[in-house]
């Protein structure tokens, strides 16, 4: 099963003000300065491209024993089996998620990542049914707190 990631307004402002910026500088370099600012170009078209690529392609998956969390071309695969706990906390660490809000996913000994799905409950109780070990707070798991 594939979960998109949520998105809040601090990631929605952040990259698509970043993307029109993008946008205008590639436009301003091709029609207006007749690509005298090449550099500028070839900097900003790849920056871009991947805030493109991350806004639209960031999502997990839950797929037998795996956790897969996608963010553009960065993939992350965990063993559902080797997570611990799951907690929620606020949190601008860059990480395959387009939410302040987040579940932070421990995993292993040491290992953690973080996880932004829109449909949270059903994410968590997916994770459930594959690891009922892992420990998840109660009220992560009731639709009132969303």
């Amino acid at each position: 099963m594939f979960y998109h990631s949520s998105r809040d307004i601090t990631y929605t402002i952040l990259i698509w003000l970043t993307i029109a910026i993008g946008i205008y500088v590639f436009i301003s370099s091709l029609w207006i300065k007749g690509f005298s600012d090449v550099l500028a170009l070839l900097l900003i078209t790849p920056v871009t491209v991947l805030l493109v690529w991350i806004w639209f392609h960031t999502g997990y998956y839950v797929k037998k024993d795996k956790l897969i969390l996608q963010s553009g071309p960065l993939k992350e695969a965990i063993d559902i089996q080797r997570i611990r706990k799951i907690t929620k906390e606020k949190n601008i660490l860059v990480a395959a998620t387009l939410s302040v809000t987040r579940l932070n996913i421990q995993y292993g000994e040491y290992g953690f990542t973080y996880a932004s799905p829109e449909r949270e409950v059903e994410f968590l109780q997916e994770l459930l049914q594959q690891n009922p070990d892992i420990q998840i707070d109660e009220r992560l798991l009731s639709s009132k707190t969303h």
